[in-house]
């Protein structure tokens, strides 16, 4: 909240008629209230294999809150039922834009970024855990740590560079600069 905003000195937080989405998190599932109904239906359909759900509606009646919790809470029933699926929710959410190419690698992006932030997810599932140290590093890493060796000499050497990989550029940096 800005330092300069009106809202504090009526009693809240931030801008009560805000349209922002909620998260697919532990907050967006404690706000978003009183469409139980419309979210189970979402749900069975995100689940239902070969269907391809959409949600219809006027801009800012709560379309991709309501995916973003179901997909929260179907990861948490996922986790907690540990029969072998799970459900992550991704942490953003997309627009169409004029290159399909784009859409498709942000996308992938934030599928990478899911899967390494609910690491403990595919634990508590007692799912096994995808390896994704080397994914991590190559997404969010700001260098690279280097090992080198030589037999003929016996020389060992260890440095890091610059991680200037199109992973890091296009993801990794700015979730560092979101965290």
């Amino acid at each position: 909240m800005s330092l300069f905003s009106i809202w504090p000195q009526f009693g809240f937080r931030e801008n009560p008629y805000s349209n922002r989405n909620l998260p697919g998190d532990e907050v967006g599932n404690e706000l978003f209230v009183g469409r139980t109904v419309e979210v189970n239906e979402v749900q069975r359909k995100i689940a239902s294999e070969g269907t391809h759900p959409s949600v219809e509606g006027l801009a800012g009646v709560g379309k991709s809150s309501m995916v973003a919790v179901a997909s929260y809470r179907m990861m948490k029933a996922s986790v907690e039922a540990r029969d072998g699926t799970l459900y992550l929710p991704l942490p953003r959410f997309f627009q169409a834009t004029e290159s399909a190419e784009a859409l498709e690698q942000e996308v992938y992006y934030e599928i990478a970024q899911a899967l390494i932030g609910n690491v403990q997810a595919f634990r508590e599932s007692r799912l096994e855990v995808p390896d994704i140290g080397s994914l991590d590093r190559w997404l969010n890493s700001p260098q690279y740590q280097q090992f080198s060796g030589g037999l003929p000499q016996l020389s060992f050497g260890y440095g890091t560079s610059v991680n200037d990989a199109e992973g890091f550029a296009d993801s990794g940096f700015v979730a560092s600069v979101r965290a």
